[in-house]
């Protein structure tokens, strides 16, 4: 798509779009990990998400939601809006600086919960991940977990929906607002919610600094990379 008809779909970027990717997101990812439960003969009530062919299965699913809500915005205003192009120095400087913020916090209020005798779970998935069997299905789900959902999460949370919520909201409402849904979609566990939230906003933040999403995602992706490691030391 040209430059041209990528400055004639702007006027569709809307909160409308956003709601309409959020939604088909949602909606794709559901069905598709509906489909892997099914196929891999898995309990709907208290799935193994150890087993092998589940976790693929509901990472494949996670996957295809999140490119379903992309292809829902691109069909519209196509890939220039989304800015995919790499961060400056400064950006990757700030985006991995960002890191420690995020780390501290929720592993500060994780530590708090256990201090005050409330057990807090990783994500499902995640210790899935962690405990699966299959040396492949791990590799699989780590290269997912640190590139592929910081490339989709950020081009639909801070790439698509991020932007017409700022123009429509301000900043802070708009950026608070993605980081609030971005918190919703990974509530696995309650009390994960309020750190998720701030990794969303922190996130917001460095794409609406930067214009761009190099410095969102090299910072999802470097905060995955350190949550994953910490949960494998404190497991």
């Amino acid at each position: 798509m040209n430059q041209r008809s990528d400055s004639s779909n702007l006027e569709r970027w809307t909160v409308r779009l956003a709601i309409g990717s959020f939604a088909t997101m949602i909606v794709v990812s559901s069905l598709a990990s509906v489909v892997a439960l099914w196929v891999a003969g898995a309990s709907f009530e208290t799935p193994d998400l150890s087993d092998p062919p589940l976790l693929v299965g509901l990472i494949v699913g996670t996957f295809i939601g999140f490119l379903a809500g992309l292809a829902y915005a691109v069909r519209a205003i196509g890939w220039g809006p989304l800015s995919f192009r790499p961060c400056t120095p400064n950006d990757l400087v700030w985006a991995m600086a960002m890191t420690v913020p995020a780390v501290a916090l929720g592993y500060g209020f994780t530590s708090l919960l256990s201090a005050l005798g409330v057990h807090s779970e990783p994500q499902q998935i995640v210790e899935g991940l962690l405990s699966t069997p299959s040396a492949s299905a791990l590799s699989f789900g780590l290269i997912y977990s640190i590139v592929g959902a910081a490339i989709l999460e950020e081009g639909l949370f801070r790439g698509v929906m991020q932007p017409p919520l700022v123009q429509r909201f301000g900043p802070v409402a708009g950026i608070s607002i993605t980081g609030l849904l971005f918190g919703l979609v990974h509530m696995s566990d309650p009390w994960a919610f309020l750190p998720l939230i701030a990794i969303g906003v922190i996130a917001g933040w460095l794409r609406y600094r930067s214009g761009g999403l190099g410095a969102p995602i090299v910072f999802h992706a470097c905060n995955n990379a350190i949550a994953m490691v910490f949960t494998v030391m404190m497991s």
